[in-house]
């Protein structure tokens, strides 16, 4: 699979994932993330957040 971010030798991916959390269960579903993708370095996870309103 060839694609954004792929590395030879191996699958990358770039992931969105969009909804809501609880409060409290961030912290939860970011270590989820992590284990998941444990190949990835700490330092490669990004928050990011952006917020469009129609005029």
């Amino acid at each position: 699979m060839s694609g954004p971010g792929s590395t030879s030798g191996g699958a990358s991916f770039e992931c969105s994932l969009t909804g809501t959390v609880l409060p409290g269960q961030f912290q939860h579903l970011y270590d989820r993330l992590l284990g998941l993708c444990e190949h990835a370095a700490h330092s490669k996870m990004l928050e990011h957040e952006m917020l469009f309103i129609p005029a």
